[in-house]
């Protein structure tokens, strides 16, 4: 099998396309600040905030913190937190359009978005970690 060598100049090519695809497809439809300051309201109790990507209502990703983690599976969860959780759907089509490289760069590309809350992973509720 041959190996294909990657070059820096390709790597951030790659980097801004897929950034480009997230911008599109998961900028919250409210602004960034305001996502942030309900999500650092409630960082000291368990807390979901559902990051709504249109109108429908019906089109989210969850950002997840500590505090709930450990309130369903106590202190000494192997859980990365905090995190965002994807639908099915979401997950499979970005495992479909971009393998498992769309993970790093979603969790890089996130925490470029606000300036106080950042995640450590990202699931999918019927799947687990990927």
């Amino acid at each position: 099998m041959n190996k294909v060598i990657i070059t820096e100049n390709q790597k951030n090519t790659i980097t801004k396309t897929v950034f480009k695809y997230f911008d599109t497809t998961f900028t919250p439809d409210v602004p960034w600040d305001v996502a942030e300051n309900d999500i650092i309201e409630h960082e000291d109790e368990p807390y979901e905030y559902d990051l709504h990507t249109d109108d429908s209502g019906r089109n989210y990703y969850t950002y997840i913190n500590c505090k709930t983690i450990e309130q369903s599976l106590g202190k000494d969860h192997e859980e990365l937190c905090p995190y965002i959780d994807f639908s099915y759907n979401d997950w499979v089509k970005l495992n479909e359009l971009f393998g498992p490289i769309w993970k790093q760069l979603f969790i890089d590309w996130f925490n470029t978005k606000m300036k106080n809350v950042k995640i450590t992973d990202v699931y999918n509720m019927y799947q687990g970690v990927q």
